[in-house]
């Protein structure tokens, strides 16, 4: 087992040049690398004050409070995030994620053709706003570049994006594009908590980006109120908003989504902010990072979606959403057979089957809809 001596700069070169998704580098024990679903042991150990060396080089000037950050440097993307191991009372550790430049394209990905469809009409329209949900790791941040640089292929406008912290780069194509990282706008003065830090960055940034005339802004990791509320009100100006949320299947996360913007409204609020949302409510789309069938280091996005819309069936799901009946509204989107406006995880499990990419057996143990049957007797 190697002792890594080297400096900290040659050890961040050194981990991006690996294949790998994470590296977690803990001190005095070898670095664990994943790639895709696949975890194995990289033969190095590194001794716990190096480590605080090379936390102290890829944290720069960043405030003390900051433990996750991009690091870019001489063609290096990085995710960091410190953690604490052991009993220490310093971050004594680091989560390294590689980001890629490229932007891989929605087809590529396997983004749903009625997704890639329902953005491209929403985007060029009269805004709205769509969601892109799912749990931690699983994408969504992707997605959500990939379709933004569909429309910055094709389409000239202003594309705002507020993410803490930016993941992929995109250059000014047909659109002038702006990203803003929310940790530019924390305060090193400030002796608040690293919650509420984060918290006032994202708001300023909000503010900043609904004044500087964006076609679209997408937003990632939408959690707080005043983020909800200022989601809603970017989209009834006119403008697209895309932003992504967590949310394990379309149903929860509307739900939730809907339980934040109309937390504490009176009565007479209540109702014209969920008509307000409804009407603005363009798609919502929830995903999954599956392994591959065949190869455990390569991952298979499947998507299930929901495009609003007055047709058949779809009526049925919108005046529930209306009523804010959502347990129902669960047990129907449950058990609707695909559309170009519905698409549930068991029907887009049942394919992926199908197609030979994932495992028939972990595809029935991961449907989430297995359940409303219990719901059900």
């Amino acid at each position: 087992m190697e002792v890594y001596t080297g400096t900290p700069a040659e050890f961040v070169e050194k981990i991006f040049n690996l294949d790998f998704n994470d590296a977690y580098v803990l001190p005095d024990k070898p670095i664990r690398l994943i790639e895709g679903f696949q975890y194995g042991n990289l033969k190095i150990i590194v001794p716990s004050e190096k480590v605080k060396e090379i936390i102290t080089h890829v944290k720069k000037d960043l405030p003390m409070e900051i433990t996750d950050f991009a690091y870019r440097e001489k063609g290096i993307n990085l995710r960091i995030h410190l953690i604490k191991s052991g009993t220490s009372k310093d971050y004594n550790g680091l989560i390294i994620r590689k980001l890629f430049s490229y932007v891989p394209e929605p087809e590529v990905l396997r983004v749903p053709s009625e997704v890639v469809n329902a953005f491209i009409k929403s985007a060029t329209g009269t805004g709205g706003i769509a969601l892109i949900c799912g749990k931690q790791r699983q994408g969504k941040s992707t997605t959500a570049s990939s379709l933004l640089n569909l429309y910055n292929t094709n389409n000239k406008g202003v594309i705002i994006t507020i993410e803490n912290p930016i993941e992929y780069l995109l250059e000014d194509l047909q659109s002038v594009v702006i990203q803003k990282d929310v940790i530019t706008y924390v305060r090193h003065d400030e002796r608040i908590s690293i919650e509420t830090l984060i918290e006032k960055a994202v708001e300023r940034a909000l503010i900043d980006a609904s004044r500087e005339f964006p076609s679209i802004v997408f937003i990632g990791e939408v959690r707080t109120k005043f983020e909800v509320e200022m989601a809603v009100k970017l989209a009834e100006s006119g403008v697209f908003v895309l932003a992504s949320f967590h949310g394990e299947n379309v149903p929860f996360a509307l739900s939730r989504f809907m339980n934040i913007l109309l937390a504490g409204a009176s009565e007479t609020e209540y109702q014209t902010k969920l008509a307000n949302f409804i009407s603005l409510l363009k798609f919502v789309v929830a995903q999954r990072l599956l392994p591959n069938k065949d190869d455990e280091s390569k991952f298979e996005l499947i998507s299930e979606y929901y495009i609003p819309n007055f047709s058949g069936e779809n009526v049925g799901l919108l005046n529930l959403l209306k009523q804010r009946k959502m347990t129902d509204f669960l047990m129907r989107f449950s058990k609707m057979p695909k559309s170009q406006y519905v698409k549930n995880f068991t029907t887009a499990l049942s394919e992926a089957t199908t197609e030979g990419r994932i495992n028939p057996i972990l595809a029935r143990e991961i449907d989430p809809y297995r359940i409303v049957d219990i719901m059900r007797d």
